[in-house]
């Protein structure tokens, strides 16, 4: 079985015995695009996919957006199910400390 590991938003420089998966097919290159529709407009952000030469392990960076409808995140949370594992980057103002945040509050799936 392969690993999966999930970056969400963040992306640092992977280099050396990283590469595109073969299963990456990018349409353009392009990682974040807004697109205007008849009915609205939408800001579309990009997957990659990547696996180690050797190990083949894979590794998905999946970017997204902080704000969007309820079916949005709904939509993430079903697809980041099958991950082994899901790490993320959260942005905050300095001056908010998570320890001081009500514990009963609305949480991700």
């Amino acid at each position: 079985m392969k690993h999966y590991l999930h970056f969400l938003i963040g992306f640092g420089a992977l280099a050396g015995q990283w590469a595109l998966a073969a299963d990456a097919k990018p349409v353009e290159k392009t990682y974040l695009r807004f697109q205007e529709k008849e009915k609205g407009a939408a800001l579309e952000v990009g997957i990659i996919s990547m696996q180690h030469k050797v190990s083949g392990a894979k590794v998905d960076l999946v970017g997204a957006v902080h704000i969007g409808d309820q079916a949005y995140y709904e939509g993430l949370n079903k697809a980041f199910k099958k991950y082994d594992s899901v790490l993320y980057e959260m942005v905050k103002p300095a001056d908010v400390d998570l320890g001081t945040l009500p514990k009963d509050r609305p949480q991700s799936g």
